[in-house]
């Protein structure tokens, strides 16, 4: 005979793992794979690429390569960098972050010119609060500044911040939304003028994790306002996966398909893409 108090009780954490699977911050992968929005950009560090809602402890260490393709104005830039990154879960409310460009590589070519530079590339620091989350989201305020620690040009530091709203959406057991909008400033401290830059990002983007220890990402994104009213539009994607015990990695691509961020307004001639790779330990 089936006792009923073992039927009650089952039926309990039943309810209560539906409900957990359905939180905001929940996920259908493993704890090691990363999440939220992928972070690859056309700026600076991490600047730009969004964040995520869901505040987590770990260390990451990313390898960037990309390519800019102008063909009206004979340019090519070929580039590489390595990053490093860390958050705190301070608690499940607040998550404190800093990225640092440690290594930055370019090659460029102007119609017969041709050079080549390494640098030291901006350090980013910020904080992510989340001021709501509930059974089916998570909302958040974040704030980003730039460091003006980039050697990349001699006479000028580059300097910003970045303030922003991450959210998160727990679909179901293997189905999660993410998203982020922000505003970006910039400029240059130097002997001249400042030449302030800002931006608007606008991101959306969607996982799905099939199996527990993998997941696959796609984000579509938009930056207004910093070279020219539409910069571009860009869609990303990435796999995520368990390397081993709490290392994860993910690798991705995005391409600029609409937009320009350089001076001269070249449409369907000018392209940009950026490939990534990341490790990351979570604690």
């Amino acid at each position: 005979m089936v006792n009923p108090r073992l039927v009650s009780l089952a039926v309990a954490l039943a309810a209560t793992s539906a409900m957990a699977s359905s939180e905001g911050c929940a996920r259908g992968a493993d704890a090691a794979v990363p999440d939220g929005p992928i972070a690859i950009g056309y700026y600076d560090a991490d600047v730009a690429t969004g964040r995520r809602a869901c505040p987590r402890t770990e260390v990451g260490l990313s390898a960037r390569a990309g390519a800019t393709l102008d063909i009206p104005n004979f340019y090519g830039l070929l580039g590489a960098s390595a990053l490093l990154s860390g958050s705190w879960a301070q608690s499940k409310h607040l998550e404190l972050f800093a990225t640092a460009e440690i290594l930055r590589y370019q090659y460029g070519i102007n119609a017969s010119i041709y050079g080549s530079s390494m640098a030291l590339g901006q350090v980013t620091a910020g904080a992510t609060y989340v001021w709501l989350q509930d059974q089916a989201k998570v909302v958040g305020a974040s704030a980003r500044l730039m460091l003006p620690t980039s050697t990349a040009s001699v006479n000028v530091r580059d300097v910003g911040i970045e303030l922003g709203v991450p959210v998160s959406f727990g679909i179901g057991d293997h189905l999660a939304a993410h998203g982020y909008g922000g505003f970006d400033l910039s400029g240059g401290l130097s002997y001249g003028p400042i030449d302030p830059r800002y931006g608007i990002l606008l991101l959306a983007g969607v996982e799905w994790a099939p199996i527990r220890w993998a997941s696959l990402v796609f984000d579509a994104s938009v930056h207004f306002g910093d070279r020219a009213f539409l910069d571009y539009v860009a869609p990303t994607i990435a796999a995520r996966f368990r390397v081993w015990g709490n290392l994860g990695a993910e690798l991705g691509a995005t391409v600029q398909l609409l937009g320009d961020r350089s001076l001269s307004f070249s449409p369907g001639l000018r392209a940009e893409t950026q490939l990534a790779l990341r490790l990351s330990w979570r604690i």
